[in-house]
């Protein structure tokens, strides 16, 4: 059921015609039940009153958040109580006790507020006869009951409030707890999502990124982390900052919160230091949280979780996320560089820690796919079955890291050497004639060390 807030209070958008409605119920069985001597003027009076308040609560154009309109049921009740009690003798009509209805109205729809403004109402409803009229219909004896009534009134009023706003905050916060589970729920099972496509060999960095940014409504997530004598962002998600000259600026906040192993939180960049302005103008970020991401109880990386709206404070569930995916990311990301090692390990000669036989199948097939012009050679190390026999086999793998060094220290960053068989090395020299080709495989043979020789092959 949709609600809305008055100055009086949350209250339902259906409720206003409900108490109309039993009011009326009431005053038509009332009425129904009239002695003999009822002055019929009133009771039309009455009726107006209910039927006219009823259409102005149904009928009004400025429905969705008038601030007056809950009071509508309660303060024409009185009313129209006022006229049943004046058309059937004043005090002794028997239709007071109704009015109690207007101030549980009250309590129970709108605030503490309400309830003393009906009561106040109410009371002078009672009053109001006696000072107008008097006797013989009011007698100066109704004083008492009048300062009674408004005081019971106002007391089961707000006894009846009280009950009534506990059961709506136990209400709404069994809601909100319902919504955060789901929300800590959805985020838990993209979490395990993470594990999962980490064994897979998907990259964790950028899986944790992703996660910390759905599960927390925020406009950009990072991974930081040292590489070499600084720290460089290794994933983001969201708004892009794949620009080197962003990805590579020194995050000062991200290092305060890696070097005390704790988290860091900046309300607004613009007012506190620490996040690099370069990235604040690209992303338009507001406020940020940094939540170390340990292993072992050492930190490795800081997740970053930036808002584009501003956050005075974190609340308990964004930093249970946050604390949660950041213990995740280091368990991810340690297994996703166990990954990268054993796959660099499969893929590495460990003898030369030149790539191996599967790595350059790979490497070839690549080169071959695409429209640049390539040369492929062979060079093997010509009698290295005698040279082992000669010289024992530490001595052969010594010759073979040797020139592994010695090659490759020959050719350009973009070629391949690799070592494909026992003695046997692959070249593969993309963007080079068969001219230039040769002559650098003929500078190769004249750096193989420890006196050896090698025989080339080269094909275009």
């Amino acid at each position: 059921m949709a609600a809305r807030s008055t100055i009086f209070g949350e209250i339902h958008e259906s409720t206003p015609l409900r108490p109309l409605l039993g009011f009326a119920l009431l005053a038509a069985a009332a009425v129904a039940a009239h002695p003999q001597g009822t002055r019929w003027s009133w009771v039309v009076l009455a009726a107006l009153v209910f039927a006219g308040s009823a259409g102005a609560v149904a009928l009004s154009p400025a429905r969705e958040g008038s601030a007056w309109l809950p009071l509508v049921p309660a303060l024409s009740a009185l009313v129209a109580i006022a006229f049943l009690r004046q058309s059937q003798g004043g005090s002794t009509s028997g239709y007071s006790p109704l009015a109690i209805l207007s101030v549980v109205w009250a309590a129970v729809v709108l605030d503490r507020r309400a309830v003393r403004l009906v009561t106040a109402c109410s009371g002078m409803m009672f009053a109001a006869p006696l000072l107008l009229i008097g006797a013989p219909m009011y007698p100066s004896s109704g004083w008492r009951g009048a300062v009674l009534w408004t005081f019971t009134a106002y007391v089961v009023g707000a006894v009846v409030n009280t009950a009534v706003v506990e059961q709506r905050r136990q209400a709404h916060d069994a809601r909100r707890h319902s919504q955060e589970m789901e929300e800590m729920q959805r985020a838990f099972s993209a979490i395990a999502r993470v594990a999962r496509d980490v064994s897979l060999g998907t990259d964790a960095r950028e899986l944790v990124c992703a996660v910390a940014l759905t599960s927390t409504d925020a406009r950009l997530a990072t991974v930081v982390e040292p590489r070499g004598d600084g720290f460089e962002i290794t994933g983001s998600a969201g708004v892009p900052i794949a620009a080197a000259e962003l990805r590579s600026v020194q995050p000062a906040a991200s290092i305060a919160a890696f070097n005390a192993a704790r988290r860091v939180f900046i309300a607004d960049v613009t007012r506190q230091a620490g996040v690099a302005p370069q990235i604040v103008r690209a992303t338009g970020i507001v406020s940020v949280l940094y939540e170390p991401i340990l292993r072992d109880g050492s930190p490795v990386g800081v997740l970053a979780i930036a808002w584009a709206t501003p956050r005075s404070e974190i609340d308990a569930k964004t930093q249970a996320i946050a604390q949660f995916l950041a213990a995740e990311a280091g368990a991810a990301i340690e297994r996703s560089d166990l990954l990268a090692r054993l796959d660099d390990q499969a893929r590495s000669d460990p003898l030369t820690l030149l790539p191996n036989r599967r790595a350059w199948d790979d490497t070839i097939a690549a080169a071959l796919r695409g429209d640049r012009p390539l040369c492929v050679a062979m060079v093997d190390i010509d009698h290295f079955k005698r040279f082992n026999d000669r010289n024992g086999h530490a001595a052969g793998d010594r010759l073979l890291r040797a020139c592994a060094v010695a090659w490759r220290g020959h050719l350009r960053p973009g070629d391949t050497l690799a070592r494909v068989g026992g003695e046997e090395f692959a070249v593969l020299l993309p963007d080079c004639s068969l001219a230039d080709a040769a002559g650098v495989l003929e500078r190769l043979r004249d750096a193989t060390p420890s006196g050896a020789t090698a025989s080339v092959g080269v094909a275009k």
